[in-house]
């Protein structure tokens, strides 16, 4: 074969000829390019993600939940997993291992953390935390009313966690590594269930009840209780789930045997990896109970495989006190001890409204993380509390307002409940308040709401 001449090849070629060669060269050159991407960039990819290098996290419990939410929000339907059964044959030393390079640099920077002391600390720039849910907290809506009528105005909500009040929020999560009522509420609302006929109902606790009831759609699988703003969780859990916990929590748990052999009493404390462990067990305990109670029906649906258990988890809940539980007082003495818990509060507010009197009787609704305060039918302010900080929505005349603000940093004009009738104003509060003002914001705000309906 002779030997190829490229200046013989294009003596007979036209321009035109040329220029549609090269155009032909020129995309096969670029085709030639994007199939090799095609082909080599999942595999450096893929070997990437192995090596750890650009790896994308793995969905997390709450970003399920909060992708759950969205969904129902959307009227969309919940993916069915309930026969994707959960397996508990698993090696207990594995469960609550949430141990990795970033976990152990931010569990030595929180063991360095001295405890709150009771002198306010600037608020710096907000430190990297790992609450359950890892967006903002679901804000119970509010119902604000028209002068004269029972009827609403405007829901609204989100708002609420404005700049100062979540860099307090992530300085406290900081300094106090404990779980509260609020969050766990919040989180199990959240949570993504197994199907959409198996819904987590949440009952936030109302009087005479002392205590919030989690439940899979009829059956309880867990009961939180608070005593000086620490909880103890009564839940249903598998024998593996336990054996885990206790070498977490050691003998903070033990075994409720008057509720039932798989039930298990838990105070929660300041243990490594808190909120993360709070979460995998509500989670673990919904799913156990779930499988333990229902079984799939022959048309899709699900069937009770367990006579009621209610009344029985009622007249128990009910005649349980936690401040005839030595072990349990001890522990929260233990934590307020350490992390000097006693601030006036979401409930030591809803306490004290009980005790305004006037012409309208005073009401009030606890959501979990929020409380909200009415004079008869009109909400006259709200309590929002998460990890220790907490905000107060009230109505009052901007006279009193414009005196509170000039001596306190953290008191405006109020975005949330939104009104056509009258302005809402808020107070974040810091250590520049003590509990005289504080109830002093309240019995003023009941005043106005009276005088105003009078």
């Amino acid at each position: 074969m002779g030997n190829l001449n490229f200046n013989n090849l294009f003596i007979g070629l036209s321009i035109e000829q040329i220029v549609v060669l090269g155009i032909l060269v020129i995309v096969s050159v670029l085709f030639g390019l994007m199939a090799g991407a095609s082909i080599f960039y999942p595999l450096g990819y893929r070997r990437c993600r192995k090596d750890g290098k650009g790896a994308t996290a793995a969905p997390t419990v709450s970003q399920e939940a909060l992708a759950a939410a969205v969904l129902a929000q959307q009227g969309k339907e919940v993916p069915d997993t309930f026969d994707e059964e959960e397996n508990f044959d698993y090696d207990s030393d594995d469960l609550f291992n949430f141990v990795d390079e970033e976990d152990a640099a931010e569990s030595e920077s929180i063991a360095a953390q001295p405890a709150a002391q009771p002198a306010e600390e600037p608020l710096e720039e907000a430190p990297k935390a790992e609450p359950i849910v890892d967006d903002a907290p679901i804000v119970p809506a509010l119902l604000d009313v028209a002068p004269g009528t029972g009827e609403q105005v405007v829901v609204a909500g989100e708002p609420l966690r404005d700049e100062v009040f979540v860099r307090m929020e992530a300085r406290n999560k900081r300094q106090v590594p404990l779980v509260g009522r609020g969050v766990v509420l919040d989180y199990c609302a959240r949570m993504t269930p197994l199907a959409g006929a198996l819904p987590i109902i949440v009952q936030p606790q109302s009087a005479p009840h002392a205590y919030d009831r989690l439940l899979v759609k009829d059956y309880t699988f867990a009961v939180v209780y608070e005593y000086n703003k620490v909880l103890r969780l009564v839940l249903r859990l598998h024998a593996n789930t336990i054996a885990a916990l206790r070498q977490s929590a050691g003998n903070t748990v033990q075994q409720q045997s008057d509720w039932g052999e798989d039930w298990y009493g838990w105070v929660v404390t300041d243990i490594e990896h808190c909120e993360k462990v709070v979460a995998k067990v509500l989670d673990m305990s919904y799913k156990y109970v779930a499988h333990a109670t229902y079984k799939r029906g022959k048309e899709g649906d699900f069937l009770p495989k367990v006579e009621p258990y209610e009344e029985a988890v009622s007249a128990l809940a009910d005649a349980y006190e936690p401040a005839a539980d030595a072990v349990y007082v001890a522990l929260a003495g233990q934590m307020n001890d350490k992390y000097q818990l006693h601030y006036f509060g979401k409930r030591e507010a809803a306490q004290f409204a009980a005790t305004i009197a006037g012409s309208l009787p005073v009401s009030v609704e606890d959501s979990g993380n929020m409380a909200v305060l009415k004079a008869g039918s009109y909400m006259f302010a709200a309590v929002y509390e998460s990890y220790g900080a907490v905000k107060v929505l009230f109505r009052a005349d901007k006279e009193y307002v414009d005196v509170l603000r000039a001596e306190h940093p953290y008191v405006g004009a109020s975005e949330v409940p939104k009104s056509e009738y009258r302005q809402w104003y808020y107070a974040v509060l810091d250590k520049s308040f003590d509990e005289e003002q504080i109830t002093q914001i309240l019995t003023t705000a009941y005043q106005h709401v009276v005088a105003q309906m009078a």
